[in-house]
């Protein structure tokens, strides 16, 4: 096995961004498709088909230096508060390629499909985390800031939306940081019930003095998005 793919898989075992079971299952994968020259996994019924070197969607080929926009959704609904709905899908754009998404839309418990998508996610992050990462922090060191969500994110660490401006680093020292919050749900009223669809992807940044917020949406990227958050938001070294 590429010693620096193991390497990357040890480091999100240790900084627990996978289970352990995942990394068994993802290792003994790799070994596998490189023995057997096999793909790692094949979701059914979606035409999409992983290879340790890249992706083949609908008969086409494409490296994984294509993917971008990479999205991962485990989503419940409720009404009244019972569970309702599970949504389990995985999506992504593909440079000079088509738009690729695959999912599975069930009751309370998850279907055969998705821990299947899920383990589609985790190779596609996997090969692209460090590539897609890179790309955010490229553009602050060129252009000082980026854009996500209607937030913009400056390189020192401050955060602007609709006027308002809050600094990272404060924020997260107060406390005022957090990611998939209940406050920042989406919530439905209706003549029959409420229905609430919580949102993994919301940040949600306060400050105390004076009292302020910034809501917003990190609508793909999630995974490097949330770890170039928490770089600004890092106090600074004397």
């Amino acid at each position: 096995m590429n010693p620096e793919i193991q390497d990357k898989l040890d480091a999100r075992l240790a900084g627990g961004e996978i289970t352990q079971k995942e990394y068994l299952e993802i290792m003994a994968t790799l070994r596998s498709s490189e023995t057997s020259n096999q793909p790692l996994l094949v979701v059914p019924e979606e035409e999409l088909v992983l290879w340790a070197d890249g992706l083949a969607y609908k008969q086409q080929r494409f490296g994984y230096d294509r993917v971008i926009n990479l999205i991962f959704q485990n989503r419940k609904s409720t009404f009244n508060f019972l569970p309702t709905s599970r949504l389990t899908s995985v999506s992504f754009d593909l440079k000079e390629g088509p738009h690729v998404s695959v999912g599975e839309v069930t009751g309370i418990l998850p279907g055969k499909r998705a821990p299947i998508i899920r383990q589609a996610y985790v190779i596609i992050r996997q090969a692209t985390c460090d590539r897609r990462r890179d790309t955010y922090l490229k553009k602050l060191l060129n252009d000082g800031h980026f854009e996500i969500g209607g937030a913009r994110l400056h390189i020192g660490g401050l955060v602007e939306k609709d006027g308002v401006s809050i600094d990272l680093k404060t924020a997260a020292k107060e406390g005022g940081l957090s990611f998939g919050t209940v406050q920042s749900s989406g919530i439905v009223f209706s003549l029959s019930g409420m229905t609430t669809q919580h949102n993994p992807f919301d940040v949600l940044i306060e400050a105390k003095n004076p009292k302020r917020r910034i809501v917003f949406t990190i609508p793909y990227d999630y995974d490097v998005i949330r770890d170039v958050i928490e770089i600004l938001a890092k106090p600074k070294t004397p």
